[in-house]
């Protein structure tokens, strides 16, 4: 929209608190996206998918993804340059567990970002997605915990960070999340579900828990 000023959903989650019913708009119309970017050809992996990578519309009705990877030929992208691995390891708070697996915990941090390369795929896109979710939960918030549930600082060094993921760690849902909100969540952060992870089951998930909850 020529003319129009638009706000990040992160600069937003900062100072706005959003309703569940907000939260549950965006969150459709968030999906709505993906499906289509997943499923066209060719495929789109968003990769980078996060709050500040989601504009709002002025008068918050609408909010739009506008940070996208290069269109894909196959399932996954493949990002080799250090200047790649580099800007994309920035949103390293967002990424599903299995991208830090190519990552060797007895190599040197540089060394390691600038020799390997980092798989994206549909499932990492919706582990960010439901990362997206939380923050919008808890006011931009977002929170890790190691696999017996204690919490990981905010200034722990990457690599860290990344082997407490492998090792079984996870963005915190709130407590305070509405319940149809969290069991949307738990489905985005199935490290290894049966069946590949579609946003069309995402959205059953939700109807679903919509109706159990009467919202």
């Amino acid at each position: 929209m020529f003319g129009q000023t638009f706000l990040d959903l992160h600069t937003l989650v900062g100072f706005a608190v959003l309703s569940s019913k907000t939260i549950l708009k965006y969150t459709l119309q968030l999906l709505d996206a993906v499906e289509y970017l997943h499923e066209r050809e060719p495929r789109f992996i968003i990769g980078r998918l996060k709050t500040s990578s989601i504009a709002v519309t002025p008068d918050r009705q609408s909010v739009k993804i506008f940070d996208l990877l290069a269109p894909l030929y196959r399932p996954s992208t493949y990002l080799k340059s250090e200047h790649s691995v580099r800007s994309v390891l920035k949103t390293h708070g967002y990424f599903h567990p299995l991208l830090f697996e190519k990552f060797s915990p007895d190599q040197h941090e540089d060394a390691r970002e600038e020799q390997h390369e980092l798989v994206f795929t549909k499932g990492s896109d919706f582990w960010a997605f439901g990362c997206v979710v939380i923050d919008m939960i808890s006011g931009g918030n977002l929170q890790h915990i190691d696999r017996k549930g204690v919490y990981l600082k905010k200034d722990i060094r990457r690599m860290k960070f990344a082997e407490e993921m492998i090792l079984g760690g996870q963005p915190e849902i709130p407590e305070t999340s509405p319940h149809f909100l969290r069991s949307f969540c738990e489905e985005c952060f199935n490290r290894y579900p049966e069946v590949e992870l579609t946003a069309a089951h995402l959205r059953t998930v939700l109807s679903h828990e919509l109706l159990a909850d009467k919202i």
